[in-house]
């Protein structure tokens, strides 16, 4: 899988677990800067979210 599906395997599996605030602040808070960093540092690091 490439960074993009992988990433929306994570976030899906994130916003199914998540109830309440933490679901609320998972929705709103996550922008663009926390998808750079996934994409520009982790994924070239570890090609994975597990």
């Amino acid at each position: 899988m490439g960074f993009e599906e992988d990433y929306q395997v994570f976030m899906n599996a994130h916003l199914q677990a998540r109830t309440g605030e933490r679901l609320r602040r998972l929705q709103e808070g996550h922008n663009q800067a926390e998808k750079l960093f996934l994409e520009q540092v982790w994924w070239p690091s570890f090609y994975h979210f597990q």
